[in-house]
């Protein structure tokens, strides 16, 4: 492949990938014991950064799911409160050195 063809490719594939996201967060929250917050996440810039976001979530063990929007600067995490809390995926946020989190929401619709 060529440049334009793999700079393409990885532009259908982020896209592809932040779509399912948004479709699996749009289904009805939560998973059994879990838990969602919504966090803010300064920085992102582009579709890379919210894979950059979702992995370093999701990587966490407790993360059920995990979507990142730089556009609208947030991220909503499904998590089991047992195994992970919000201020752990704060840090695993802030440690990828180009983001700052904190809380946006927890389920019920306060801003923190």
């Amino acid at each position: 492949m060529n440049g334009g063809m793999v700079k393409t490719f990885f532009i259908f594939s982020t896209t592809m990938f932040f779509l399912m996201g948004v479709v699996m967060a749009s289904e009805a929250c939560c998973s059994e014991g879990a838990k969602m917050v919504v966090l803010k996440v300064e920085g992102m810039t582009c579709a890379s950064c919210n894979v950059a976001v979702n992995i370093a979530l999701r990587k966490l063990d407790g993360v059920v799911e995990a979507t990142a929007s730089y556009r609208l600067g947030r991220a909503e995490v499904e998590y089991v409160p047992e195994k992970v809390t919000p201020k752990q995926m704060i840090e695993a946020i802030n440690k990828l050195g180009k983001y700052k989190a904190g809380i946006y929401k927890a389920k019920g619709g306060h801003k923190r």
